[in-house]
């Protein structure tokens, strides 16, 4: 297992991904059945793969582990807001911001916002340290046959 660095925009960050899918194959996954989680995972299948890139590469099957949350709707009809919050070993070596003010809520389909904080919450039991919280933002299509979910 090997530690790596990669920069993000503005964000430097040390990670270590075989350690991170290590502990993730360790437990069991977390899998929500309700339909705004659903239409989450019908999207992550046609996502942009470079905005599914950004997650992936810390280890983190973002299907199956992690918070999903829908936290708002975007105009009148099925553009959906979500945020994710999933957990890498790692380090957070230089970041833009003393406090969570670098996230944003994307406006329009298809963007993605990222950031990364070492105050965490929500991380699985036992995750090891050090620990980095990922959240992300995204705005995506209502996907599913099933009817809307009102948030």
């Amino acid at each position: 297992m090997a530690w790596r660095e990669i920069k993000l925009g503005v964000w430097q960050i040390l990670y270590e991904p075989d350690a991170t899918r290590e502990f993730y194959a360790s437990v069991p996954p977390s899998v929500c059945n309700c339909a705004n989680c659903r239409n989450f995972r019908a999207n992550w299948r046609v996502m942009v793969p470079e905005d599914q890139m950004i997650i992936k590469q810390f280890g983190i099957d973002p299907v199956y582990h992690g918070e999903i949350m829908l936290p708002w709707r975007q105009g009148e009809h099925t553009l959906m807001g979500y945020i994710g919050i999933h957990h890498f070993i790692g380090k957070v070596l230089a970041s833009p911001f003393t406090d969570f003010t670098g996230f944003h809520y994307p406006a329009q389909a298809g963007v993605f916002s990222v950031s990364f904080e070492e105050e965490v919450f929500a991380q699985p039991k036992n995750f090891p340290e050090p620990c980095v919280q990922l959240m992300y933002g995204v705005a995506v299509p209502w996907l599913l046959d099933d009817e809307l979910m009102t948030v």
